[in-house]
């Protein structure tokens, strides 16, 4: 805690870690900051550029990114810890989750007096290590109870996304190009940071079948690393299947997923950012606990197999099957439908 007779910090550096998913989960401790420290400076580290799409407009932070070219290497390194210096920061936090000793060697390196982690992520370089049933909690709370230190609280999940006009004008030329009626648009997700968190493809595939046979249109985002996916996945749903490839700058897919109805996804930082949207979305859940890390907000329903053996994702333990499809993520696709489907027709009010 700190200490009454000092003043508040002024100067805080936040180390965010993993990709897309973990940004979307830290961005209410972040914006909670931001109210707690109005005429402070704020610096995030980020691990790869992307993450800071969901940042776009908010200059109310000083935003460094780990994977830079001019932070490869060891002398990259170097520079990337000669930057953080310079932004003079009394305090480090290190979110959650993240690594252990590389999250508290950035830490003390930053020169910041004040180092705060989670008990759970901590080593001996933080000196405040949030305690208690915090490690029980969703990501999300779990974020912003490391700002309890610091005496601000808040409970308050605001994700705060801004996708600027110009990307919006883009999505709306991509539905336009496509011919897409705009009224009963679902997006799928067949992608995941991993394979042993994707449902099978033909169960998308027969989930788009049947949607377009409805009406409706389906728009099946991916990544560059994905595109073999989202076109097995476009070719075999046919007619009514639209491919979408993003790129590292998250904002165009972010602006096409909020012209959705409803988005259906695997356990995906793109489920994350659907849901921080406001729109509608369904996930299936297999090797991880949805009770720690799905989406945090309203009209999202979630799926999974309640197996003996899951949820049996941890950072430190990965997951236990070595054989694709796990069992946890049989999930018969007439379930899956029967939530999209009752979410259609209750989107509309919701939104």
């Amino acid at each position: 805690m700190i200490k009454e007779d000092k003043m508040p910090p002024s100067r805080v550096l936040i180390l965010v870690w993993g990709g897309i998913g973990n940004m979307v989960m830290a961005l209410p401790m972040l914006n909670a900051a931001s109210r707690g420290f109005p005429g402070g400076v704020l610096t995030v580290v980020v691990q790869n550029a992307t993450m800071l799409s969901l940042l776009e407009g908010n200059d109310r932070f000083v935003k460094l990114t780990m994977d830079s070219k001019e932070f490869s290497g060891a002398f990259g390194k170097l520079k990337l810890i000669k930057k953080i210096k310079k932004q003079l920061p009394e305090v480090t936090i290190s979110t959650v989750p993240s690594p252990k000793i590389r999250s508290g060697i950035l830490a003390i390196l930053s020169g910041s007096g004040i180092r705060i982690c989670s008990s759970q992520y901590g080593s001996h370089f933080f000196n405040i290590k949030v305690e208690g049933k915090t490690e029980q909690k969703h990501y999300v709370y779990r974020n912003l109870g490391l700002l309890k230190p610091l005496e601000i609280e808040s409970d308050s999940v605001e994700y705060g996304i801004r996708v600027p006009l110009k990307y919006d004008k883009e999505a709306e030329e991509f539905i336009k190009n496509g011919n897409i009626s705009s009224n009963k648009i679902i997006g799928f997700h067949p992608g995941a940071g991993n394979r042993q968190k994707r449902w099978p493809v033909e169960k998308f595939v027969a989930i788009g079948k049947d949607l377009t046979s409805r009406g409706c249109q389906v728009i099946i985002f991916g990544g560059t690393e994905e595109a073999e996916l989202v076109k097995k996945v476009a070719a075999g749903i046919g007619p009514g299947g639209f491919r979408f490839i993003g790129n590292n700058d998250l904002n165009s897919t972010l602006a096409l997923i909020n012209k959705c109805q409803i988005f259906l996804s695997n356990d995906s930082g793109l489920a994350h950012c659907a849901a921080a949207l406001g729109v509608s979305t369904v996930v299936v859940f297999g090797p991880t606990d949805p009770n720690i890390c799905a989406p945090e907000a309203q009209n999202i329903r979630l799926i999974r197999n309640n197996i003996d053996c899951g949820p049996c994702y941890r950072p430190a333990n990965k997951y236990k099957c070595n054989y694709y499809p796990p069992m946890c993520l049989e999930i018969p696709t007439d379930r899956v439908l029967m939530e999209v489907c009752e979410l259609m027709e209750s989107s509309e009010d919701v939104r």
